[in-house]
């Protein structure tokens, strides 16, 4: 070993291990505003139905085959027809479609109401699609996890779209935000 190279230790980190359950839900809701996370629209569809909310919480699970997590509160009005199974498709906001994100997210529009405002398709899977937003990624409800006061829903990926000459809407610190790119890279 080098002069300059020696192992970390405990003192070159600022994290400190805690037990579980040490974290008080206030703690990490605090810690986890301040992560900039993207926002999409989950929507779902059963017959002539349709539900839908905003999301912060999505990821890419696995790409052989194409699979996505979105998880979603078991209080959510959406919870029911997500309990169904069937499609989901998640459609990632671009800046510009925060009056979207507000409305998925509010308490007194509801079901099929949500959708009058963008221009929404039947995607592959029946899922309502936004026309207009960043990426598109619509699929059928693999599984659904049970997760605390959430459910991890995995979706299995049949079809991506999306408008990709637009930045990603952020939500960050209790609000919106976008990507700032000029002088970077």
């Amino acid at each position: 070993m080098s002069a300059q190279a020696r192992p970390a230790t405990l003192s070159d980190h600022t994290v400190v291990p805690v037990g579980f359950g040490r974290v008080s839900s206030e703690a990490f809701k605090a810690g986890m505003r301040r992560v900039a996370q993207g926002v999409a629209i989950a929507s779902l569809a059963r017959g002539s139905e349709r539900a839908g909310l905003t999301i912060s919480s999505f990821s890419s699970l696995c790409a052989d085959p194409p699979r996505m997590l979105a998880c979603i509160s078991k209080t959510a009005g959406a919870f029911p027809f997500l309990q169904r199974g069937g499609n989901l498709a998640i459609n990632v906001l671009a800046e510009g479609q925060e009056a979207l994100a507000l409305r998925f997210s509010s308490s007194s529009v509801k079901g099929d109401a949500r959708f009058e405002v963008g221009r929404w398709e039947t995607g592959e899977s029946g899922a309502p699609v936004l026309d207009d937003a960043l990426s598109v990624f619509d699929g059928r409800i693999k599984d659904i996890v049970d997760a605390g006061t959430h459910v991890i829903a995995v979706i299995d990926v049949l079809a991506v779209s999306g408008q990709g000459d637009k930045q990603a809407l952020l939500y960050v610190d209790g609000r919106f935000a976008s990507l700032a790119t000029e002088g970077v890279g």
